[in-house]
């Protein structure tokens, strides 16, 4: 008589699997589920070295000082809020008027779109994400609205 159950594989080693699991071992399902997460959140590189070692608060606070530097070699006026609680950066543009700015740490997925944690868009006039695979930052909007008339 012919079996017409199929044999199943790991997703991971390949072996076959017997009973109804996915994996063949619970190594595999660990390494399985770190390479899930490693492609969620991979770690941050500055000037090649991997920020796994450093806390989500002190990556963050570096993160907003690089783009208040990026921003202040783009000629805004840039102070940085203390309260934890609002936006993360305060940015004067053109005609002495102020903005709010919000600061994440993003990635690119596979198609080369920008992906960031979910923010709320009322709490914010420009969000700025810092790309997690090298120094590039990217603006939403566009920084071309709110740069000062005297600036380059």
């Amino acid at each position: 008589m012919i079996s017409l159950k199929k044999e199943k594989k790991c997703c991971l080693c390949a072996k076959p699997i017997y009973n109804n699991l996915v994996y063949c071992s619970p190594s595999c399902r660990r390494k399985k589920r770190k390479q899930k997460l490693s492609l969620l959140r991979p770690s941050i590189h500055f000037n090649g070295e991997s920020t796994e070692i450093i806390s989500p608060g002190s990556l963050g606070a570096a993160v907003e000082l690089i783009i208040a530097a990026d921003l202040m070699f783009k000629g805004f006026d840039v102070f940085r809020a203390l309260s934890p609680h609002g936006c993360d950066l305060i940015i004067c543009g053109a005609d002495k008027k102020c903005f709010l700015v919000e600061v994440k740490t993003g990635w690119k997925n596979p198609q080369g779109e920008i992906r960031y944690p979910k923010v709320r868009k009322d709490k914010f006039d420009i969000l700025a994400v810092y790309l997690r695979e090298g120094t590039q930052i990217a603006y939403f909007p566009s920084l071309d609205k709110f740069r000062k008339k005297d600036s380059l």
